[in-house]
Formats: structure tokens, sequence, C-alpha cells
């Protein structure tokens, strides 16, 4: 896998799209926003961050957003994951609960690298309305992958990926290729293989929704929607 590391920059972020999905891990997104009543000129990101956790938690027919799907057919796949310099402390097996914003690609010769856990990820593409231009360019990238409003040295490592490493996170089908998940549960499959993965995807949304619908706690919580985007 070939890495290249990119500062975070507002004229950079427009290289950059805000997709959805999962390198044996990944989701790109946007988290849902507060509405008019409670958005007011008296709180704070980390107020604002912490109501969009709490609006995660109850699924909406609003939340079936439009997906970019990815072509399954190439062999490798452009994909960017949004970290800063800090890394995983090796051999950390609570990687569910800290990837997000954690370096986790070990750097090799000759500029290539190796994924240490599963990583969250976006695609290049469609990012220009993201953060270009935006005053502050991290927390632009923070507020659209619903990530804490935390300051740092933050990066963006651009690599190149297998599609059969990838999967969305949707409770209704880790299908990369759809566009959109689905508000309901499967209850037919096409095949056992299909349903081994539907039922694998299933409960690491679980995991990421037991895990993710948390305040005051020592690590963040997070606006996990399962719907692909967030």
């Amino acid at each position: 896998m070939t890495t290249r590391t990119r500062p975070i920059s507002a004229t950079h972020c427009h290289a950059f799209v805000i997709a959805a999905a999962f390198v044996a891990a990944g989701v790109a997104a946007a988290a849902p926003s507060a509405t008019a009543s409670e958005t007011t000129a008296a709180k704070s990101n980390a107020d604002l961050y912490r109501d969009s956790i709490i609006a995660a938690a109850v699924k909406r027919p609003s939340y079936q957003k439009k997906l970019k799907p990815l072509d399954a057919s190439k062999p490798r796949v452009k994909m960017i994951t949004f970290h800063t310099k800090r890394s995983m402390p090796e051999g950390d097996a609570n990687s569910v609960l800290q990837t997000r914003g954690i370096k986790t690609i070990k750097k090799t010769s000759g500029g290539k690298g190796e994924i240490q856990y599963d990583t969250w990820v976006s695609i290049p593409a469609e990012s220009s309305k993201a953060c270009k231009g935006a005053k502050d360019p991290v927390l632009a990238l923070e507020q659209i992958l619903g990530m804490p409003p935390v300051a740092g040295d933050w990066v963006l490592d651009e690599f190149e990926v297998a599609p059969k490493d990838i999967f969305r996170p949707c409770a209704s089908s880790p299908d990369i290729t759809t566009k959109q998940c689905d508000l309901t549960l499967p209850t037919e499959f096409k095949s056992k293989k299909e349903k081994e993965a539907v039922k694998a995807a299933q409960a690491f949304v679980f995991v990421q929704m037991w895990t993710s619908f948390n305040v005051d706690f020592p690590k963040p919580g997070y606006p996990f929607t399962g719907m692909g985007w967030t």
C-alpha cells in the first residue's frame, strides 16, 4: 500500500471527498445538524457536538442519505484517512473505541505502509463544498466526519486499497456499491456468504452504537447513525 501524507489547509480540502466507507474499516460523513431552535450563540462547539450524539441515537427517515458508491471492479481504489500525528499504542486491543482520528498506518520503506487496525476512511470526491476555503478547515473536516471538535496536529493520509477490504457501515448491508442504506433490516439473502457479511456488519454497527452513544465518559462519543455516512 503506497501512502502519501498531506497537511490540512483550506486549499487542500477541495481534493478530498467526504464519502462513506470503512477499510476492513471506514466511514465518511457528516454529523447530524441541530435544529434551529437548538442552536444558539451561547452554545459552544463542544455543546453542539454533544447534541449531535443525542440526535444520531434516534433514527429518523431523513438519515437515509444518497451515498457515493465505490467501483468494486477496480483492483485498487484511492482512499484517505484523517488523523492526528499521534499513533495508536502498539498492541492496543481496544481499537473500536479509538480508531477515529488516531493514526493506524505503519509506514514502511519506499513510501509504503500497512494499516494496523480497522480504519475509518473517505474517498477523494465531492469534498469541494466540505471545507475548501473554510476559516478552520480542521474543524470543518471534524464536523463533516462526525468527530469531536478538538485541536491538534492533523494530517490526511492518502492510500490505495482493494475494494474487498472495504465495507460500508450500514445496518442493512456492508455493500460498498449501494447508493443508500435501508431503514429496515434484511430477512432474506441471496447466499450464505451474503448473510454472513450482513450479520458481521450488523455486529459491527451494534458495537459502534454501544460505544458511540455516550456523553460524560472519559472517551468521546460519536454521532454514529448506522446509515453509511457517519
